[in-house]
């Protein structure tokens, strides 16, 4: 299948200025499931956790489909060593340590998002594909991290081909 320009420059780790802005292409049906919901959807949970404490904000990531949980979009939360502390949509992964998983391309993407959340901004874009829940296809992913003191709290978004 081929796949559009925007995607295929996500998906080759490329960031031209004016591109990420404008969000992925979605395919029909599935329109919101953008880059800016992605990272919107992260803020509001540094928020949360900011504003009811770190205890407060784990369990509420815990409890899944209801504030960071929307469609394709969903919070997770890893501590800088790569256990998983808090996931929307996987609960049961929380204190399972996936650092060392990679994407089928062998993109350790959890390091990525560990080396972002460390970097002196302490936020930004980590590229990776992953197999879409419902469709089972294989896409290219984008996700915003943010630390928020010693976790790293992501929410990322699907690539979706052009049609």
């Amino acid at each position: 299948m081929r796949r559009g320009w925007k995607a295929g420059i996500f998906a080759a780790g490329l960031a031209i200025p004016g591109i990420a802005a404008a969000g992925p292409a979605l395919l029909p049906g599935e329109a919101g499931q953008t880059a800016e919901e992605a990272r919107a959807m992260a803020d509001r949970a540094v928020a949360y956790f900011e504003a009811h404490g770190r205890a407060a904000g784990l369990a509420e990531v815990n409890r899944g489909p209801i504030e960071f949980d929307d469609r394709d979009l969903y919070v997770f939360v890893y501590d800088l060593n790569g256990t998983c502390r808090a996931h929307a949509r996987r609960p049961g992964q929380t204190g399972i340590n996936l650092r060392r998983i990679s994407d089928g391309d062998g993109n350790r993407f959890i390091e990525d998002w560990i080396r972002i959340a460390r970097s002196p901004e302490g936020q930004g874009w980590s590229r990776y594909s992953y197999a879409h829940e419902a469709s089972g296809r294989v896409l290219p992913k984008m996700a915003w991290i943010r630390r928020y003191d010693d976790l790293l709290i992501g929410v990322s978004a699907f690539i979706y081909p052009e049609p």
